[in-house]
């Protein structure tokens, strides 16, 4: 060691150690500061500057707290300082008397709205790094706050410190910005006309206001309503308000004013015209007006109002002497109104009648015994015109309208036949038109019952009164595929050995098997592909309602058949009212209904009466031509039943969605590949389509005439083809193929009909062969395997089931009974 440093470390330790004591006591004194204070005469010797240099030695080395003594914290205003909320406030402070100046400040709980400018968030606290500082703002909510203010040694608020306690007194309360109660509502005025817009607003008052159009101030418009005396078209636009208060503003939403043109009176431009016409005559005045629209109308007869004529023009149908007179219109509007000149109208009285014009004269017609045959002709001329038929010339008795009808063809009745139809001003004769009367020969079909379609597109019957099933070829041949025609009895076999008795129901499998309805037998059978008979279900000894297997189950009246994807047959058991289900081996459970109990009710308790056929569309779906409630029913797979079209217990013909459509005891169901339901109405002689919807439709057929007429139209549009020209006599049976024609089974007429995808409707000529074709042989030109019959639409297993069909002539004979009943009560021919 040095001679100077042991020098200095004596010196140290025998003076400023102990000096450095005392200074260490005494800062928290006024002494201190003085030591470092401004110089002083008995501190400027070597003694004051070994005192002065241990305090600052003791400040160096952090044992000497600077603000530790006797400094002093300012502010202006003073604590306590008062301030008003909503007011700005300002306060400086700054501490002074310390060793060394102060370099920061941190400050924390100063009322709401208030800072201090220069400061930075530090945590909870705000941090200036300053000597003095200011707390500004405006403070928004009252009461008393005590701030605190630490003042440092350090910027950063770092170092020694000490803190002040500031108090603030917020009284009152802030103002509150606008905020808009009710919004300004737009207009639509007509020119001329005053509009006003107002609005309605919430905040601390003094409240201004400012209109706008188009976002453009308006002079002047500084009220919380804005008018407009006068209206112009260019005041049309879109209205705002700005409402300002001391706490901020805010703007409405547009109200949008709408000028019209103001409305004219009406004013006349054609006037209506004076006119000269004979008694019988039509006439008709007109005019033409002007204005602002709506115009009302109102046409006087010398001077008084005319009863319902308030349009622009007026006419008279047939003139008579009292129609002479002035006519006139009134013509108005809501602001005014016009009266025309007027109009002479002359009547003449004159005698003169147009004499008759056969404009369609009656058609020539070739008929069979037995069918109804009907003539008409359509004449102009004066009325009251007269007709009287003749045959070969001479006059029929009673046959004075334009319609003659012969109910029930003979041979004795071939002739030609034509009508004089006769006013006061003449007569004419009609064109002769020959009625040719064919003797009927024995039909193939004399009670057809069921049709449908197989997989291949082959074409089967059954027949009720033959007890027979047969298929029908292409070219109209017609081979047994089982049965004996005239032979009833219950034998299976193969072929003709094989036996039913009034079979009513009949269902196709894509493979060529065959399901019938054994209606009188009551029970169920299927055909092979190779012609062999057997029994699936039901015992021919006793009807009843039992489910079961094989023949320990029992039918009523089994009728209509439809197979689904699964290969199990849905049968519709009419007499005891139900539909039931039957598995591939045989077992036979009661799907729908309640046996014996006849009724329309839906649900899961639903009845049925009557019900005659089946069919199943790709969604499972099971629809039931429910034929005394005139209805078609439908079982969701759930088992819940509906009413799908129709309105039970009502007959009619109507077409319309759901209970807007009317049957007449529905017979036969089939669906097509686009889900369209068919059904062979029965009551009403017509076929009936149901698309996906329910709107029902009349495809052929003419309601309440039965007869057997196909089509006279040879035009291939299906949008021009008039159906309606085709008729049928009670058609039982229907089946679909999948190129979209349908088969009718016309039972009254004995007859299969056709109606190809244009609409036109024939009747197939059939001919009996008694070679059945080998197997696999051609199919119908209805070939492929899609939706047919009632098998329903996308069945795998089923492509046709029978149209329904009667269960037994004597059941179709009580039906047609009750249909002539009825067409005697409505005054229709009979046939």
């Amino acid at each position: 060691m040095s001679s100077l440093a042991l020098a200095w470390f004596v010196r140290f330790r025998r003076v400023q150690l102990p000096m450095l004591t005392l200074i260490a006591f005494l800062q928290r004194t006024p002494v201190l500061r003085l030591l470092l204070g401004a110089p002083s005469a008995w501190l400027s010797g070597s003694a004051g500057q070994v005192l002065r240099s241990t305090v600052l030695v003791g400040v160096a080395a952090g044992a000497v707290d600077t603000l530790a003594g006797a400094t002093t914290f300012t502010a202006s205003p003073a604590s306590p300082a008062s301030a008003t909320a909503g007011t700005p406030f300002n306060a400086a402070f700054a501490v002074t008397g310390a060793p060394s100046a102060v370099k920061s400040y941190t400050i924390s709980n100063l009322p709401p709205g208030l800072t201090v400018t220069g400061a930075t968030a530090s945590g909870s606290n705000l941090l200036l790094n300053a000597s003095t500082g200011t707390i500004s703002g405006t403070p928004t909510t009252a009461g008393n706050y005590s701030a605190t203010i630490t003042a440092w040694e350090k910027t950063g608020g770092t170092g020694n410190s000490k803190g002040y306690s500031y108090t603030i007194a917020v009284t009152g309360s802030a103002a509150t910005a606008p905020s808009i109660t009710t919004q300004p509502s737009g207009q639509t005025v007509t020119a001329g006309a005053s509009a006003s817009f107002s609005v309605t607003a919430s905040g601390t008052a003094p409240l201004s206001y400012q209109w706008r159009k188009d976002g453009t101030d308006i002079g002047g418009a500084t009220a919380s309503t804005y008018a407009i005396s006068t209206t112009a078209m260019t005041d049309a636009g879109t209205y705002t308000v700005v409402v300002s208060n001391s706490a901020g503003s805010v703007t409405s939403s547009g109200a949008t004013l709408t000028v019209n043109a103001a409305a004219i009176a009406p004013s006349i431009t054609t006037q209506p015209v004076a006119q000269t016409v004979n008694t019988g005559a039509s006439v008709s005045f007109s005019v033409t007006a002007s204005g602002t629209a709506p115009l009302s109308y109102q046409w006087r007869k010398d001077g008084a109002n005319i009863a319902s004529a308030t349009s622009a023009t007026y006419t008279i149908g047939s003139a008579a002497t009292t129609d002479a007179g002035t006519y006139s219109v009134v013509v108005s509007n809501s602001v005014g109104s016009a009266t025309s000149n007027g109009a002479a109208l002359t009547v003449n009285v004159t005698n003169t009648a147009t004499a008759p014009s056969i404009t369609t004269q009656p058609a020539a017609q070739t008929v069979n015994t037995g069918v109804s045959v009907s003539f008409s002709v359509t004449a102009s001329g004066t009325a009251p015109l007269s007709y009287q038929w003749r045959k070969d010339g001479a006059n029929i008795g009673s046959a004075t309208s334009a319609t003659y009808t012969i109910g029930s063809a003979a041979t004795t009745d071939a002739a030609a036949y034509t009508v004089v139809v006769t006013n006061s001003a003449g007569s004419v004769t009609s064109n002769p038109a020959t009625l040719t009367v064919n003797v009927a020969t024995t039909a193939i079909f004399p009670h057809l019952a069921a049709l449908a379609i197989d997989g291949s597109g082959r074409l089967y019957a059954v027949d009720s009164t033959n007890a027979t099933v047969s298929r029908i070829a292409a070219d109209g041949s017609v081979y047994l595929v089982a049965g004996s025609s005239g032979s009833t009895g219950t034998a299976d076999g193969t072929g003709s050995a094989a036996r039913f008795n009034q079979p009513g129901g009949l269902a196709a499998t894509n493979a060529g098997v065959l399901y019938v309805a054994d209606t009188a037998n009551a029970l169920i059978r299927r055909i092979s592909a190779e012609g062999v008979v057997t029994t699936l279900a039901g015992n021919s000894s006793q009807r009843g309602n039992a489910n079961g297997t094989g023949a320990a189950a029992t039918f009523s009246a089994p009728v209509g058949l439809a197979l689904d994807s699964g290969g199990n047959l849905y049968v519709a058991d009419s007499t005891n009212h139900t539909v039931r289900k039957v598995t591939s081996s045989g077992a036979v459970t009661t799907y729908a209904g309640q046996a014996g109990l006849s009724g329309s009710a839906n649900g899961s308790a639903a009845r049925f009466n009557n019900p005659t056929a089946v069919a199943i569309d790709s969604a499972g779906n099971v629809f039931v031509a429910d034929t005394n409630n005139n209805t078609i029913r439908k079982i969701a797979p759930s088992g819940d039943v509906s009413t799908f079209a129709g309105v039970a217990g009502v007959a009619g013909s109507s077409d319309g969605t759901g209970s807007a459509s009317l049957f007449n005891q529905p017979r036969g169901l089939a669906f097509d590949n686009a889900g369209n339901l068919y059904v062979a109405d029965t009551g009403n002689s017509t076929l009936r389509k149901i698309a996906p919807s329910g709107a029902v439709t009349t495809v052929a057929g003419l309601s309440a005439v039965s007869a057997v007429k196909d089509d006279d139209d040879d035009n291939d549009d299906p949008g021009t083809h008039p159906v309606s020209t085709a008729l049928f006599d009670h058609p039982l049976a229907v089946a679909v193929e999948s190129a979209g024609s349908i088969y009718l089974g016309d039972t009254g007429a004995s007859a299969v009909r056709k109606v190809d995808a244009q609409g036109h409707v024939t009747t197939l000529t059939l001919t009996q062969v008694q070679t059945p074709p080998s197997s696999g042989g051609t199919g119908n030109t209805n070939t492929g395997s899609g939706n047919t019959g009632t098998g329903g639409t996308g069945s795998t297993s089923a492509v046709g089931g029978g149209g329904g069909g009667a269960p037994s002539p004597w059941w179709s004979l009580a039906v047609l009974a009750a249909l002539a009943a009825r067409r005697r009560r409505l005054g229709l021919p009979h046939r």
